[in-house]
C-alpha cells in the first residue's frame, strides 16, 4: 500500500486550488488530453517515442495501461544519436528492457547525428531533428501507423515559449509546443505528432516514476546551463517563480490561447494558398505574384510559411529574417530575382509568378 505522503502533492507553481492526487492525477490528465484534443481513437496503431527519461517513460507506462481498454496497438521507438557514448548505449538498453517487460515491440536505431550535421552542413540540433524525422518515417511505415506520441509536457511548452521569444520568434513560436501537430514527410507517409502529457507538469512525471518504481534514465546534458533551454529551466524560471509564483501556469494558458489562434490563422493560410496556386508538383510550388502581393503582409508571411511546409514537411529552418528577405524580394521584383532559403529551398520571381523549389538532394532517406 502506498504511504499517505504519496496521496496528495502540491506543485510549487500551482494554483492554491490545484491539489493533485498522486500519482493517478497524471494518468487522468493524459486521458483528458487525449480526448480534449482528439489525439487518439480507440484501436489505433501508435508509435511512442521513448528516450528513457522520466517524461517518456511516464508516457509509455500510462499509454500501456490505457491500451487495455482503448485497444491501441503500441510500438516503442528509440533513436540513439551516438552523442553520449556509453550513456547513450545504456539508454537504448534500458528502453529495450522496459519494452520487453511491457510486451511491446521496440524499434531502436543508431544514427551519428554529428556526422549527419557535417554532411548536411546544418547545426547539431537541426541534424538531430532531421534524424528523428527520418527515423519516425521508417517506423510509421513499418508499423502501418500515422501517429507518433511524444512526451512533451506543459513544462516543456512554457520553456519553449520563452526560448522562442528570446530568439526572436514570430506568432507561430508563441504556441510553445502544441498538443497535436502535423508530421509531413517529403516522399513519405504523412502523420501526426500527439503529446498526451501536454497538460502535465514535469514534477508530476517525476513523482509518477517514483511511485511506480520505473527508474528512468538521467541525461546529464540536461543539467548543463550552457544550453539555453537548460538555463531557462534551472535558472530563469525558478527566479521568476520567486516573484510571480503563478507565472508557469499563466504562461501555459498563453500557450493554449496561441494554439487556438494559430490554428485559425493556418486554416486561413491554407485556404488562401489554394486560391492563388498556379502549379504544384513534387519539389515545386508556384503562385500568381499579383495575387500574392495583394494580400496584407502578415498574410503573405503565413502563405510563405505554408508554401515552405508543403515542400519540406516538418523540417524547420526558415526564420523571421529569412521570410522578411523573401517577402521584400517578391514585393520589389516582377521577374528574374531569387533568394536561397534553408532546407535547400530557392524562392524565385519569374514572369508574374512566385516559385518555391526544393533541391532533390537532402530528401528523406
Amino acid at each position: 500500500m502506498i504511504g499517505s505522503r504519496w496521496l496528495t502533492a502540491w506543485l510549487p507553481h500551482a494554483d492554491p486550488r490545484d491539489y493533485i492526487s498522486a500519482p493517478e492525477a497524471v494518468f487522468e490528465k493524459v486521458g483528458i488530453a487525449i480526448d480534449q484534443f482528439q489525439m487518439l481513437a480507440d484501436g489505433e496503431r501508435v508509435v511512442i517515442g521513448v528516450s528513457g527519461g522520466q517524461d517518456s517513460v511516464t508516457l509509455l507506462h500510462i499509454l500501456w495501461r490505457l491500451s487495455a481498454h482503448r485497444h491501441w496497438k503500441l510500438a516503442v521507438a528509440h533513436l540513439n544519436h551516438c552523442l553520449r557514448g556509453a550513456d547513450a548505449d545504456e539508454d537504448e538498453r534500458f528502453v529495450r528492457n522496459l519494452s520487453e517487460r511491457l510486451s511491446l515491440p521496440c524499434f531502436c536505431e543508431r544514427v551519428s547525428v554529428r556526422d549527419l550535421a557535417r554532411e548536411e552542413k546544418i547545426s547539431l540540433a537541426q541534424a538531430g531533428r532531421l534524424a528523428r524525422l527520418r527515423f519516425f518515417s521508417r517506423i510509421l511505415s513499418a508499423t502501418d501507423s500515422n501517429k507518433v506520441a511524444l512526451a512533451h509536457t506543459a513544462t516543456d511548452a512554457v520553456e519553449s515559449l520563452l526560448l522562442n521569444l528570446f530568439r526572436g520568434s514570430g506568432w507561430d513560436g508563441l504556441k510553445g509546443i502544441p498538443p497535436v501537430s502535423p508530421l509531413t514527410f517529403p516522399n513519405g507517409p504523412s502523420g501526426w505528432i500527439v503529446r498526451p502529457l501536454i497538460l502535465t507538469w514535469r514534477e508530476e512525471t517525476e513523482l509518477y516514476c517514483q511511485v511506480h518504481r520505473l527508474s528512468p534514465r538521467l541525461d546529464i546534458s540536461n543539467l548543463d546551463p550552457s544550453h539555453p533551454r537548460n538555463w531557462i529551466r534551472h535558472h530563469l524560471i525558478p527566479t521568476i517563480r520567486q516573484r510571480f509564483p503563478q507565472a508557469p501556469q499563466n504562461l501555459f494558458r498563453f500557450c493554449q490561447i496561441a494554439w487556438e489562434t494559430t490554428e485559425l490563422l493556418e486554416n486561413l493560410a491554407r485556404s488562401e494558398l489554394q486560391k492563388i496556386t498556379a502549379e504544384a508538383s513534387h519539389g515545386h510550388l508556384s503562385v500568381r505574384r499579383s495575387e500574392f502581393v495583394s494580400r496584407p503582409r502578415p498574410l503573405q508571411r503565413l502563405l510563405l510559411k505554408e508554401m515552405v511546409g508543403r515542400l519540406t514537411g516538418a523540417l524547420p529552418g526558415v526564420t523571421f529574417l529569412h521570410s522578411d528577405a523573401a517577402l521584400n524580394l517578391v514585393g520589389k521584383h516582377h521577374g528574374h530575382a531569387q533568394i536561397d532559403l534553408p532546407g535547400r529551398l530557392t524562392l524565385k520571381v519569374e514572369k508574374g509568378f512566385v516559385i518555391l523549389e526544393k533541391s532533390d538532394s537532402g530528401e528523406l532517406a
